[in-house]
């Protein structure tokens, strides 16, 4: 038997109901709003707690979703329909913090009832919802003046009609707009003016050029993020920018960025001491001078992925083993050059690595025997 005495029952006016009262109460695992029919999630959502915060993975139902709710996240809620998402969005009037990431049926028609209802958000993640466009977007912005966190990410059919809007109108800080090749200089001009921002990810967005990125890192010097993967038109002047106004820059996402050379990275690693992440996979240029620096100037580096940059040899390898602390992860893929020789020496010093990739490496069965036994993960060819 099933003892309910401690549960506020009175509002509840079936046995149904009561049923799904309990077993959300008691389901903390429960993913609640997937895999049921829209009318029975509809159902479930005018069951949704009250309180603070709703997170369908730890579900604690106490009272009934209403004004007083400020914080719903459903990531990866694949089933969660537009009709939901109004339903959603009319009764929860004061919601600050909205997390649909991955909830790909979410259409426009649903992201305008939101623009409509709540215009107190701060914090909007729409990560992978491809099918919205500049028509809900624009909504957003012109109604939502509190975001400061917005991830757009693969948002393909959203342009510069929305991000322009979003800079002028919004206190942004995290900005995600990587996949939607529809933004160009327009809106990174727009987004130069917003000082606080903190965290910009533009990867695909190849459209944008060289006097874009300039003027981004002289107005934006709280960016400690900047993710400018396959932005083929970014290049060492621009890195030199970011390194003498961003001094505060923790991750760097250079992939595909083919001009990038030692030059622009060595002015990174002499400015920007605070390094954590650094990703420059496929810039062909980069050699052992400017990965010596960020041994010798970055200590705080967790990440670095070197992916065929085929000139890095032992002598960078050995230096990052001896001279970073706290690496966590580093990628040699493609680096033919490397040898058994600094691998094991890798494998002496470091630790505490947790994942190392040697594809396509000229790197022994004997080392990199020795290598996994203080490696937790270490990815390499089969021989």
């Amino acid at each position: 038997m099933v003892n309910t005495e401690d549960e506020d029952v009175d509002n509840i006016p079936s046995l149904f109901d009561l049923s799904l009262h309990i077993i959300l109460r008691r389901q903390r695992m429960l993913t609640i709003l997937d895999g049921i029919s829209d009318t029975l999630r509809r159902h479930v959502i005018s069951l949704l707690p009250k309180g603070k915060r709703y997170n369908p993975n730890a579900v604690n139902l106490l009272k009934l979703v209403g004004d007083e709710t400020e914080v719903l996240e459903l990531p990866g809620c694949r089933n969660l329909t537009i009709s939901t998402t109004v339903d959603l969005a009319q009764k929860c009037r004061n919601l600050r913090h909205i997390d649909f990431k991955g909830c790909i049926q979410i259409a426009d028609q649903g992201v305008l009832a939101i623009a409509e209802s709540c215009p107190l958000l701060e914090h909007l993640d729409l990560h992978g919802c491809n099918s919205l466009t500049d028509k809900s977007i624009l909504a957003i912005a012109q109604n939502c003046k509190h975001l400061r966190h917005v991830d757009l990410y693969q948002c393909v059919s959203v342009s510069d009609l929305s991000i322009v809007q979003l800079a002028q109108n919004c206190p942004l800080e995290f900005l995600d707009v990587q996949g939607c090749k529809l933004v160009t200089d327009l809106s990174i001009v727009e987004l130069s003016k917003c000082s606080r921002l903190s965290y910009l990810s533009v990867g695909f967005c190849g459209a944008i050029t060289s006097p874009a990125f300039c003027e981004l890192a002289q107005k934006c010097p709280l960016l400690y993020h900047i993710n400018t993967r396959s932005c083929y038109n970014i290049n060492d002047d621009n890195l030199e920018l970011f390194a003498n106004y961003c001094k505060d820059l923790q991750q760097v996402i250079l992939i595909d960025c083919e001009k990038i050379t030692d030059r622009g990275l060595t002015k990174l690693a002499k400015n920007c001491h605070n390094l954590k992440h650094i990703d420059v996979d496929s810039c062909y240029d980069i050699t052992d001078d400017s990965v010596v620096e960020i041994a010798e100037g970055c200590p705080k580096v967790e990440y670095i992925n070197l992916g065929k940059c085929s000139n890095i040899t032992d002598r960078s390898v050995s230096l990052l083993a001896r001279k970073c602390h706290n690496l966590k992860e580093i990628s040699f893929w493609g680096c033919s050059m490397i040898t058994d020789r600094s691998i094991l020496e890798l494998s002496q010093i470091r630790k505490d690595l947790q994942t190392v990739y040697l594809h396509d490496c000229s790197i022994t069965k004997r080392t990199i025997n020795a290598l996994k036994k203080s490696c937790k993960t270490v990815y390499h060819d089969k021989r």
